[in-house]
């Protein structure tokens, strides 16, 4: 019992605190960063207001959505974009669900494989803005 608690007290106060930093995007997009020196890794994720609470009379219409980003873009099929995305060990997710829509992306920070996830994941957020704006037509 002894050795319990003081497993539970030296974890405690080796907890080291979190540098959340925080603002708002000129287009209003809340943006919240913590950087940590320990791993050369990214990870980012974008929280939509498009999930199944907006799908209105169209039901479903969020969770197809997202089950088809990641899968072609304008220029790529599915294959390519899994490919990019494995070749330099990155991973990619999205999601649906009740009141947001999620899009995730870790991947290493050395300069060529972060410029090379980036790139793919700014166009695949391109299809979901433009599919987004043709469905509130």
């Amino acid at each position: 019992m002894r050795v319990l608690v003081l497993l539970l007290l030296l974890m405690s106060s080796a907890q080291a605190k979190l540098d959340i930093q925080h603002w708002t995007t000129p287009e209003g997009a809340k943006v919240f960063f913590a950087q940590t020196k320990g791993l050369p890794i990214l990870d980012i994720q974008l929280n939509f207001d498009a999930a199944a609470s907006r799908d209105g009379d169209q039901f479903g219409l969020a969770s197809l959505t997202s089950s088809l980003l990641g899968t072609a873009t304008q220029y790529h099929n599915e294959e390519q974009i899994i490919n990019t995305f494995e070749s330099v060990g990155a991973q990619f997710s999205n999601s649906s669900l009740k009141d947001m829509s999620i899009v995730s992306l870790r991947t290493l920070t050395r300069q060529p494989i972060l410029k090379k996830s980036l790139h793919r994941l700014l166009l695949i957020k391109q299809c979901l803005l433009i599919t987004l704006m043709r469905i509130q037509k």
